[in-house]
């Protein structure tokens, strides 16, 4: 996997990563009762098979039932549709955004902020 942009997440403290196949794709960042999960999946041949689901599931599931937190937190380009819809399969709903906040070189792009709280996510397991 090639990654052209630069990584700001320092992988040594955080709480819980998933790999796949030798890389990174997941990391959750516990802070108090909330923490903050960012998903990677860079290589297109792993794209369309589950990976971003699966993956977000787990973390979720970590974070809600094994380190207790209260709500977890993402961000996501507007730009990445494909991202969105899987962290809305996932129970993530979006609370806001952040206008102009990415720019790539040529434009600016809105993030998108999306969270779901402990209680919709066990509602979410009883249905």
């Amino acid at each position: 996997m090639i990654i052209k942009k630069k990584l700001y997440f320092n992988f040594k403290k955080m709480e819980r990563i998933i790999v796949l196949k030798g890389e990174k794709v997941a990391l959750v960042v516990p802070e108090r009762e909330d923490s903050v999960l960012g998903v990677l999946l860079g290589d297109k041949q792993e794209q369309n098979k589950g990976f971003g689901t699966e993956t977000i599931s787990l973390m979720l599931k970590y974070g809600f039932e094994v380190l207790g937190l209260h709500k977890i937190k993402l961000e996501a380009l507007e730009t990445n549709s494909r991202a969105i819809r899987v962290y809305e399969k996932c129970g993530f709903k979006e609370y806001g955004r952040a206008k102009e906040e990415h720019f790539d070189g040529d434009k600016y792009f809105d993030t998108v902020c999306m969270e779901i709280l402990r209680k919709d996510y066990f509602s979410s397991l009883d249905n």
